[in-house]
C-alpha cells in the first residue's frame, strides 16, 4: 500500500486525513460533548456524557446504533480519561 502511493502519495493522504477529522469536528460539535475544543491532527475526541446524563443514552449505545445503519462505529470509551468517550479516526 505504501510503495502504490509515493513519495508524493503519503503526505497527500497524511493531509486528507487531517482534513477528514477536522471536517467530522466541525460537523458534529454542536451534538456531542467535546472535551478538547481545538483543531485536530488524524482523529477527533466527542464524549457522550451529556447524551446520557439527560437521556440516558451511552456511548455504546451510540455506537450500536450506528452498526445497526451499517456505519463502522466509533472507538468506544478511550482514551480513558475522557467520560463516555467517542473517537473518530477517518482515513483517506
Amino acid at each position: 500500500y505504501i510503495s502504490t502511493l509515493g513519495k508524493e502519495g503519503i503526505p497527500k493522504i497524511s493531509e486528507d486525513s487531517v482534513i477528514n477529522a477536522n471536517y467530522i469536528l466541525s460537523q458534529l460539535k454542536g451534538y456531542y460533548d467535546l472535551p478538547y475544543d481545538r483543531s485536530c491532527m488524524h482523529e477527533v475526541v466527542f464524549s457522550a456524557r451529556n447524551l446520557k446524563r439527560d437521556h440516558g443514552v451511552s456511548a455504546l449505545d451510540v455506537s450500536k446504533r450506528l452498526i445497526d445503519y451499517g456505519i463502522h462505529p466509533p472507538t468506544m470509551y478511550f482514551p480513558l480519561i475522557v467520560e463516555e468517550a467517542l473517537m473518530i479516526e477517518p482515513t483517506e
